[in-house]
């Protein structure tokens, strides 16, 4: 049974801790400085915001740590002072930002709305907000696996590839990302997952396939899969031969920040995810298409596993498929694809801030044998978004003469806001976006005030057609249908 004990964060973190100052000496102080570089850009960017201005496409890091330096300089020295002289022999550097632009920053957090960025990240100090003491601690714990022990869950080879009875006329199924907060107290209401998940179980009939994209917050660890992703599970209702539902879950980038061990040896290890077979890769046959998951997260080399990547094994599955021409092709992935406005294919960036050639996008088209897929379903940015042709995948094209159809679904349970790169200066969603997410939430109080409902997708599957249709959900348990689009071949 699925543990519904309350996470102990104190004793996970006391733990981690520990783990840091036994094992430091081992650590790899060369790669370090290139992780603290990272992190002093990902605070310039924040800088930036906090004086009113758009940061450099050119700056090293990611606004999303931002916060990451300040935190770990103030809150977790101050909670465990016993890593004090450690981190600075691991050659953490001091944040630049000052008690008081942290100060403002907070106050404009538990006293008015918080700050929103351009993909809709909230700088909120509410549980999940950016400037959640818990995310430094998953940062530590990313240091820790990846430079101090430099140990990983062994990677599953088995995928399960397995056909839905052909005799259906259709199948549904529930695609929904960046969903393992688990339940939380979201100020009078329930946590956004709780109700997502409820959503989901409420469609009549209840989706055949149920496929999560990836996230269990803050790290993924033991006690986080077991918690926050296990209990509530929306599972898929169709069953295989041997009794397993058509219940998928996706490695991701935090899931990696505890070496993947909570992912494989609690999640995967669950029945309820039988069919994956311990493997974080898998196919799905349904008529004539062939639905793809992806692990973009294992051997991702970029920086805190940020832009996603494939491995030559995996690579070497997929163009094993021999996927016939005629068959449309699904692929789901953590990771997104292309940027969040839809300009460009999304390329990793070197250590200056520059970008570079490396791409999930290039390698997963490769693996495909230089075949476009028809659709693309990701999570990872915290945003629900529709591209459409005006976007960078009109310089692709498909097997069957069209452009790739890409999907972010990531936003199933983490607060966010409404992102400054999906409007124009009316208002209105950019050219090349069909739909994002940015319904108001209801009734806010004060830290809730730039919060917009979270959502989740269905796909209905015929052969030879497809209709994809976007929800988002309301605190009281609502469902509104908020865009959707029907494909024929």
């Amino acid at each position: 049974m699925p543990d519904t004990t309350p996470i102990n964060y104190d004793l996970q973190h006391d733990e981690l801790v520990a783990k840091i100052v036994a094992e430091h000496a081992k650590a790899d102080l060369v790669t370090l400085k290139e992780i603290w570089a990272y992190l002093e850009g990902s605070e310039q960017q924040l800088l930036a915001v906090i004086n009113n201005q758009i940061p450099a496409a050119n700056l090293p890091g990611n606004i999303e740590f931002g916060p990451i330096l300040y935190l770990l300089n103030n809150d977790v020295l101050r909670k465990h002072p016993v890593l004090k002289e450690i981190l600075r022999a691991l050659g953490m550097p001091y944040t630049k930002i000052t008690s008081g632009q942290w100060n403002g920053l907070v106050s404009s957090a538990e006293h008015g709305p918080g700050l929103v960025v351009g993909d809709g990240t909230l700088y909120s100090t509410m549980l999940y907000g950016q400037l959640d003491y818990h995310w430094a601690m998953a940062v530590l714990s990313f240091v820790y696996h990846y430079y101090i022990s430099k140990k990983k869950a062994p990677f599953g080879t088995n995928p399960a590839n397995v056909t839905v009875d052909p005799s259906k006329d259709k199948v549904t199924i529930a695609v929904f990302g960046d969903w393992g907060t688990g339940p939380w107290v979201d100020g009078i209401y329930e946590s956004p997952a709780m109700l997502v998940a409820k959503a989901i179980n409420t469609i009549t009939p209840k989706p055949d396939i149920s496929i999560h994209l990836g996230d269990v917050y803050y790290s993924g660890s033991s006690a986080e899969e077991l918690h926050n992703l296990l209990p509530k599970f929306p599972a898929g209702t169709l069953l295989d031969k041997q009794g397993n539902s058509f219940s998928f879950t996706m490695n991701s980038n935090h899931e990696m920040y505890d070496g993947a061990f909570g992912f494989f040896e609690k999640a995967l290890s669950n029945p309820l995810f039988n069919i994956q077979n311990n493997t974080s890769y898998f196919v799905i046959n349904f008529q004539d298409w062939v639905l793809v998951g992806l692990d973009s997260a294992y051997y991702d080399p970029s920086f805190f596993v940020m832009q996603g990547g494939i491995d030559a094994g995996q690579q070497a599955f997929v163009k094993g498929l021999n996927i016939p021409a005629d068959k449309k092709v699904i692929v789901f992935t953590h990771h997104t694809a292309i940027t969040t406005d839809g300009s460009a294919i999304n390329n990793d960036k070197n250590k200056d801030g520059s970008f570079n050639p490396n791409n999930l996008f290039t390698e997963v088209v490769a693996a495909f044998n230089n075949r476009n897929p028809d659709f693309w379903y990701y999570g990872h940015t915290h945003n629900g978004i529709v591209y459409n042709d005006k976007s960078v995948t009109q310089n692709y094209t498909t097997a069957f003469g069209r452009h790739p159809e890409m999907r972010c679904m990531g936003h199933a349970a983490i607060p966010f806001g409404n992102g400054y790169d999906l409007y124009d200066a009316a208002g209105n969603p950019i050219a090349a976006v069909d739909y994002y997410a940015h319904t108001c939430l209801p009734d806010p109080n004060k830290q809730q005030g730039k919060r917009v409902l979270n959502g989740f997708a269905l796909l209905t599957l015929w052969k030879g057609k497809i209709t994809e249709t976007a929800f988002e959900v309301y605190p009281d348990g609502a469902i509104k249908q908020v865009w959707s689009k029907t494909s024929s071949f």
